[in-house]
Parts: structure tokens; C-alpha cells; sequence
């Protein structure tokens, strides 16, 4: 524990130190830099922020067996792996995990892992979190995405009443692409490009309080993030 509270301690120091929390914050638990610290579809996208371009995507009727990454086609979960034992065979979960979930089995579509490691049956995952379709359209990939995809959606409104109700495909980077709606598609992308925006706005300076549009973008993405958490069927923890 001790050792548990001193890189704590040492990650604290090195977040005031770029000036990535205010001065005046003193406590790992003040309220100013904890707001969203309850809510799981937020910490799980800063998760996934955080692990880039560590996502894997769980191909279909592999049961998870076979996960396709940006080095790798088939890679599995590590042996250690607590996630693999709680959506490989839902038999094997405790009297309390299945009575929380009630009983619905999540669909999991991507993954987000810390690192790679080779073992002598292959590639596994370590570190694994499972996230929402959602979160990896919003964050993943760099900031500045490709000339093709903005131009994609600044259509004029003949064009965008046409594609209206067909799909459409969006790369995000070269192994990993998403398909949908355009009208779902192109709102999702102006979510993105205003985080994008208010992320660099933010690193040019850290240590500017949050103004009340970026309460209410934080507040938008906590909301759209809660209901596509809840439509695959996580749980709220």
C-alpha cells in the first residue's frame, strides 16, 4: 500500500507540475478534478485515451478467441486476464456478478489493452478494458484526422439529404474503421472535432478555469457515452 500511495503521490506531483491540475487543488479527492470520477463511461474513454493505439477489435463468432490489433491479426487474452474469465463462460462468474448484471450478456466489440506479449501460444493482451463503438470513434486515432474524412462531411444540404439514410464508412486510421448512418456518423464528428478543439485549447493553457461551454460539451459526452454504455449492455459500476 505503501508503495501503491507513493506513485500516487508522484503522479500527482507530476500532473501539477505541467500544470494539468489548478494550483489551488490540494487533495486527490477535491471535487474540481473528481467531478466524473463516479461515472464508468467516462473513465473507461479516458482509459482508452490514455491506452491509443492500443485497441483491438473482437472478430465475430471467435468468442473472443481471435482479436484483430494494429500488429496483430489474431491475438488472444492474456491467461491472467480477469475480463477473459468474466465474458468467455458467464457459468464460471460468481452468484454476484451475474445477479449485478442481471443476466444480460454485454456485446463487446472493441477492446483497449496496455501492451502486447508474446507467449508460446501467440500474441496476448494485457491490461484489457472493454469500450463502447462510441468511444473509440470519438477518441481514438490523432487528433488531426484525414483531409477525406472532414471533407466527407461538409456536403451541401442536396448532397446530405441524400446520404441521409445510407451508411457510411468512416477510416480512423488504417486498421480501424467504422460503418454507419451519415446523420449518426456526422453528428458523432462534430462531438469530436469539438473535443479535439477543446483539448488543444486546453494544452495551450492548462491553467485556464473550464468555462461554461466546456461544462456542458463534458456533460454532452458524459450523456451520450452513458446511453450507447447502456444500450450494449455494460453495466454501470
Amino acid at each position: 500500500m505503501k508503495m501503491i500511495y507513493g506513485i500516487r503521490l508522484q503522479l500527482w506531483n507530476e500532473l501539477k507540475r505541467l500544470h494539468l491540475v489548478p494550483q489551488n487543488v490540494r487533495n486527490f479527492d477535491d471535487y474540481e478534478v473528481n467531478y466524473y470520477s463516479s461515472s464508468w463511461p467516462m473513465i473507461q474513454t479516458a482509459i482508452l485515451a490514455g491506452c491509443y493505439p492500443g485497441v483491438g477489435v473482437a472478430k465475430d463468432g471467435s468468442k473472443m478467441r481471435k482479436i484483430r490489433t494494429c500488429a496483430q491479426n489474431n491475438a488472444s487474452f492474456h491467461p491472467s486476464s480477469v475480463l477473459k474469465r468474466q465474458i468467455v463462460d458467464s457459468s464460471k462468474r460468481s452468484e454476484q456478478v451475474n445477479r449485478f448484471s442481471n443476466n444480460i450478456e454485454p456485446k463487446i466489440e472493441f477492446l483497449v489493452y496496455q501492451e502486447l506479449i508474446k507467449l508460446e501460444e501467440g500474441i496476448t493482451l494485457r491490461m484489457v478494458t472493454a469500450c463502447i463503438p462510441l468511444a473509440v470513434l470519438i477518441l481514438a486515432g490523432t487528433l488531426h484526422m484525414s483531409k477525406n474524412v472532414i471533407d466527407g462531411f461538409k456536403l451541401t444540404d442536396k448532397q446530405e439529404s441524400l446520404l441521409k439514410n445510407n451508411e457510411f464508412l468512416i477510416e480512423i486510421e488504417s486498421s480501424l474503421a467504422m460503418q454507419g448512418k451519415f446523420e449518426d456518423l456526422q453528428l458523432i464528428m462534430r462531438l469530436r472535432f469539438k473535443l479535439m478543439f477543446y483539448f488543444l485549447e486546453f494544452l495551450k493553457n492548462p491553467t485556464s478555469r473550464l468555462s461554461r461551454e466546456h461544462n456542458d460539451l463534458l456533460a454532452c459526452l458524459n450523456y451520450v457515452l452513458s446511453i450507447d454504455h447502456h444500450r450494449f449492455g455494460f453495466q454501470m459500476l
